[in-house]
């Protein structure tokens, strides 16, 4: 398996952070004078990014830009320096990813996290793990590599480039919550080789919630879903399930 690259979602495909992300919601929060929320709610918020879930954390007249960009000030503040008190990779995935990196495969990961917090996690759980981290813009990843330096991260590679630009193909391309799928579907086929490499045949595995039909057929494909809620002990997954397409 040389000369591979598998690209990871970080939270909720790696990791499962959604405890410490809302205990940092409800510290920005009760710093404010503001009403906290149930774990049920914030499982509700994710899956858009750290504005997002600062927007929909807060109460709708206080959801100005100017508010809410102080209020990830503070939830950034706070979390980076608590981001690990419940995060957990998820059941068999650290011995999934030392055996990809056994067999010579590249790891990445793709998250709309902050980068320090992407950054501090991977560390944390995956020392011994190669990873490149990569995006467009020539600023944020000229702040991985200072972090990267600061931090003393010996197993990240920064690389300005999107993803679809890297100059591989891949064998499955796995992800959560990115876009509608009519959307993603042209971003992801490319970089999908033909053929099977693991249990399915190579195609595209994706995390989904709500109501999927008229969703995936807008893609006008075939698509087996996967209920995974007896998989995993969260309620976050009761109404989650990952839909997969293979690649022809």
């Amino acid at each position: 398996m040389s000369n591979k690259l598998v690209i990871f979602d970080l939270d909720g495909t790696l990791l499962n952070t959604i405890g410490d992300l809302a205990a940092g919601c409800d510290h920005m929060l009760q710093l404010r004078g503001l009403p906290t929320h149930s774990f049920e709610e914030y499982c509700s918020f994710v899956g858009n990014g750290i504005m997002r879930l600062v927007e929909r954390a807060l109460p709708e007249e206080l959801r100005t830009p100017e508010y809410v960009a102080a209020a990830r000030r503070d939830l950034v503040a706070y979390y980076i320096d608590h981001i690990d008190l419940y995060t957990q990779p998820y059941e068999g995935i650290t011995e999934l990813v030392d055996e990809l990196q056994r067999g010579g495969v590249k790891l990445a990961v793709a998250s709309n996290k902050f980068q320090a917090g992407t950054d501090k996690l991977i560390k944390k759980f995956f020392p011994e793990v190669e990873f490149v981290g990569c995006d467009s813009i020539a600023k944020k990843i000229r702040v991985v590599e200072g972090i990267k330096a600061g931090a003393g991260i010996d197993n990240l590679t920064a690389v300005i480039s999107r993803a679809e630009q890297l100059g591989q193909k891949f064998d499955y391309v796995v992800s959560r919550a990115v876009t509608e799928m009519a959307r993603f579907m042209p971003w992801a086929w490319p970089l999908l080789r033909k053929g099977q490499r693991g249990t399915l045949p190579n195609g595209i595995l994706y995390l989904k919630g709500g109501e999927l039909a008229e969703e995936l057929a807008a893609t006008r494909r075939h698509w087996d879903l996967y209920d995974i809620r007896t998989m995993f002990d969260d309620e976050f997954f009761d109404t989650k399930r990952v839909v997969y397409t293979k690649r022809d």
